[in-house]
């Protein structure tokens, strides 16, 4: 079965500021090129809600060079259908457990 279900499970346990100031490449967090990030704040209050990886073009060919390898390796496509569904659903489920940090 893919693999793609723990890794679900994986990034949302990750370390929060892992999460914020690297980038989510090929099931893993990685740093950007320049290992910089963007702060967030919130239009109310002005308070810090999280960073964002700061991408460069080399950050962002990178990723799509990772998922144009991953969508080549067929290994979702080749998945069975009942495979599929379950990581759907842990996705929706994780998705639900999570939604009020998602809501951000």
């Amino acid at each position: 079965m893919i693999n793609i279900k723990k890794k679900l499970e994986d990034c949302i346990k990750t370390n929060k500021e892992l999460m914020e100031s690297m980038m989510f490449v090929n099931g893993e967090y990685v740093n950007t090129y320049n290992k910089k990030f963007i702060q967030k704040t919130s239009p109310i209050d002005g308070k810090k809600l999280f960073n964002i990886a700061s991408c460069q073009e080399i950050d962002i060919d990178f990723a799509v060079s990772s998922a144009k390898n991953s969508y080549e390796s067929r290994e979702w496509v080749d998945s069975s259908l009942h495979d599929k569904k379950k990581v759907m659903r842990k996705l929706a489920d994780l998705m639900e457990e999570n939604i009020e940090e998602l809501a951000l």
